[in-house]
């Protein structure tokens, strides 16, 4: 038993770490607000925001309703507090208060994704307990604190992070089906396996690895009485309660279901000339290491899972076996995806972490020399692993800290340029107001086709008044194909304009401005772009000496994800 003195010293060093791990998670959490930069967090807060008309079906079947639906009681929530304190008066007001300033809604979907990443990293914590000792769980868990990957998506209104609390959350009860097995094990382990599906639709992986647990606990039954048993009931009874209780439209709406699923299934850009890498083993292998970590903790990380993984496989460490069932199941479905990202390897981070702490430990255990000489090697190997991922995470907190160069390019727009000036606009580029005109015919559009954005544009018709706008179209990307542009009853509504034309034709058009971006122009104005998009191409190197170089905003160029782009103003 541990004595209380280390006890106490446990519990410091685990809050320290889960300050810590906070910190780092809601540093910058309001980046860009009021303005929306990240791709993703529009449709997650949009239909939240829309349930408040009364029409709860979300539509949008492409991922699960879980966070959306909790967005919006806790939108709701805002609203109550808001009415009571005098802030709003009327619903209506509200959801015009979204459309001027949306700061407040994306704050409390953000501090969603920090909360859940937290827990995480204390998840992983009570993991590495329960399966092994104190060492072991607190190198994992400070591994999970300064992960990169964990961090960075921490900030955003996604599905990732909660569907990996979920998981993890699962896996602990699991572990109840192992060593206590009892009716609440069998029940939260299919429960939350079925809020993890519930929240993005792979982490129903996790489901496979309850099963895996009720049957390592119940070996001893024959086939029939596996099959027929009530703990079997439970976790099948759980995750299907779960999952259709914040998916009703999933069966009441069964046919949009269907059909989106089916997209899911076969997700990514169907245009040959992708620029997107496609997965593979090697893609799969080498954005896992990206999201490990790289170099020393990555190559670690992997290794510690394959050599316990041999180990404990034939030793039937049963609760080792059910992570490496998820991990595999996960891994698969991944791999045979269309497109790469870090954020896919979320969930199994925490994974690899206990490995890669119990690896460490046993080395650590093994080493001939005194407490201290080992204690020094030990974290001098933790720190030198850890040290590119913690330079990058302040790096990027940084640049989320600082006001973008989007919106830095917007106020000089608005401060430089007339109203109504006709801009070719790049997609990554400042989000400049559209004029009523333009507003108007979107609204039409949507109306006449039945999309449920139609409520939206109505919103800033009735809000742009107070806006200075601009007769901007977008640029568009040569690697979407026009079907791209249309998902179920969202449509890609603004106008776009390819890049196949010199400046002239732009110019005889109307056009004033170009307002180009690096995170579009880095990807086609390269040697190796030239002869697969040579419109592109030869359109970025005509604005250098036929337009007049304005304004340039540097931003942060080696920040990953959607932020800080250089964003160069050109008159025409």
């Amino acid at each position: 038993m541990l004595e209380n003195e280390t006890k106490k010293k446990i519990r410091l060093a685990v809050l320290a770490i889960i300050v810590f791990a906070f910190v780092m998670r809601v540093m910058g959490v309001d980046f860009g607000l009021p303005y929306l930069y990240h791709p993703d967090e529009a449709t997650r807060v949009n239909g939240a925001v829309r349930f408040g008309s009364g029409d709860l079906n979300p539509h949008y079947f492409l991922k699960p309703s879980l966070l959306t639906y909790s967005l919006f009681i806790l939108y709701g929530i805002y609203f109550v507090f808001g009415y009571v304190f005098g802030a709003f008066e009327s619903v209506a007001q509200f959801a015009r208060h979204f459309i001027t300033d949306p700061t407040n809604f994306y704050l409390i979907g953000r501090m969603v994704s920090v909360l859940s990443a937290t827990y995480i990293v204390y998840l992983t914590y009570c993991l590495g307990r329960k399966t092994s000792d104190f060492k072991v769980a607190i190198i994992a868990m400070f591994l999970v604190a300064i992960n990169y990957t964990n961090i960075t998506n921490a900030h955003y209104v996604a599905t990732d992070v909660p569907m990996t609390m979920f998981i993890l959350l699962s896996f602990y009860f699991s572990y109840g089906i192992l060593h206590k097995p009892n009716s609440k094990s069998y029940i939260f382990a299919g429960v939350f396996a079925g809020l993890a599906a519930g929240t993005k639709y792979p982490g129903g992986a996790v489901l496979f690895s309850a099963i895996a647990a009720y049957y390592m606990a119940n070996s001893e039954l024959r086939l029939k009485e596996l099959i027929f048993n009530k703990r079997l009931l439970y976790i099948l009874l759980g995750f299907t309660v779960a999952f259709f209780i914040f998916n009703p439209y999933v069966i009441l709406d069964y046919k949009t279901f269907f059909k989106h699923f089916k997209e899911t299934l076969g997700l990514g850009y169907s245009d040959k000339r992708s620029i997107h890498r496609v997965a593979s083993l090697g893609n799969f292998l080498g954005v896992l290491n990206l999201s490990l970590g790289q170099y020393a903790l990555g190559g670690f990380s992997f290794i510690s899972f394959i050599y316990y993984a041999i180990k404990n496989i034939k030793k039937r460490n049963n609760f080792d076996i059910i992570l490496f069932i998820f991990v595999l199941i996960y891994s698969y479905a991944f791999a045979r995806s269309k497109i790469v990202s870090t954020r896919y390897m979320i969930c199994v981070i925490p994974i690899f972490y206990l490995f890669a702490a119990r690896l460490i430990v046993r080395i650590y255990d093994s080493i001939k020399l005194s407490e201290l000489k080992k204690g020094a090697l030990m974290a001098i190997f933790i720190v030198a692993a850890t040290y590119p991922m913690y330079v990058r995470s302040i790096y990027f907190n940084k640049a989320l800290v600082e006001t973008d160069s989007r919106t830095l390019a917007k106020e000089w727009v608005e401060s430089n340029i007339p109203q109504g000036t006709k801009i070719l606009l790049d997609p990554s580029g400042p989000l400049l107001d559209d004029t009523l005109k333009n507003l108007t015919q979107k609204y039409e559009r949507a109306k006449e086709r039945g999309l449920m954005k139609q409520d939206y544009y109505k919103l800033q018709i009735e809000t742009v008044e107070s806006k200075k706008t601009y007769d901007y179209v977008i640029i568009s990307s040569p690697v979407y194909t026009s079907a791209e542009r249309t998902k179920g009853n969202y449509e890609y509504m603004q106008r776009h304009e390819l890049l196949n034309h010199d400046l002239n034709y732009f110019r005889n058009k109307g056009f004033k401005y170009v307002i180009i971006s690096s995170f579009m122009y880095d990807e086609f104005y390269k040697e190796r772009q030239k002869k697969e998009f040579p419109a592109y191409y030869n359109f970025y190197e005509s604005l250098k000496s036929d337009t007049t170089r304005m304004k340039t905003f540097e931003g942060y160029p080696r920040v990953l994800g959607p932020h800080q782009p250089k964003v160069i103003i050109y008159k025409l």
